[in-house]
């Protein structure tokens, strides 16, 4: 029985009380019976900013955004934003691992978030990322797979990938 099959059930079984139906929402939600939602490019790069410190020059981050799709207080059209398939796009991925390499690039040097990257340690990183269940598996596998670049800071190259990857843009 699906999820939305046992919330109609719920709710004709309490005679059409709202209440039973929000808690049993809110169950269902706590049980794990929840699609997961993409988190578009505003929350997405306010969240990397806040979570590393960095301080973009704003157009840059104007520029950016628009390359991944939103501009803030500018949607394309008078129905808004576009949906998740959007920011799933290839634009939007470029546009995002380019992101994600611009806030590497510039975190402060002394950044718990840096350090973290630096030393490899994926379950502290998720945590300040804030990902408490931590990276998936394909995504510690690429962390894993990032050779030290001599020409970048170390855990630079590893904080841009996990800040791009789809465990932060999926939740």
């Amino acid at each position: 029985m699906s999820t939305v099959d046992r919330l109609a059930d719920t709710y004709s079984a309490s005679g059409l009380d709202n209440g039973a139906l929000a808690r049993a929402v809110l169950e269902a939600g706590l049980d794990g019976a929840c699609t997961p939602q993409v988190t578009a490019p505003v929350p997405w790069a306010i969240a990397a900013l806040k979570a590393t410190g960095a301080e973009p020059p704003p157009r840059a981050m104007v520029g950016l955004l628009r390359q991944m799709g939103q501009m803030p207080g500018n949607p394309p059209n008078v129905g808004g934003y576009p949906g998740a398939a959007a920011w799933l796009a290839s634009s939007a991925t470029a546009g995002r691992f380019t992101m994600a390499n611009a806030i590497a690039s510039i975190t402060p040097d002394d950044s718990e978030v840096l350090a973290a990257a630096t030393d490899r340690h994926y379950g502290l990183l998720a945590d300040l990322l804030v990902r408490p269940e931590g990276f998936s598996a394909p995504t510690i596998e690429a962390l894993d797979g990032l050779p030290h670049d001599a020409a970048r800071r170390p855990g630079e190259a590893v904080l841009a990938v996990a800040l791009a990857s789809p465990d932060l843009l999926i939740r």
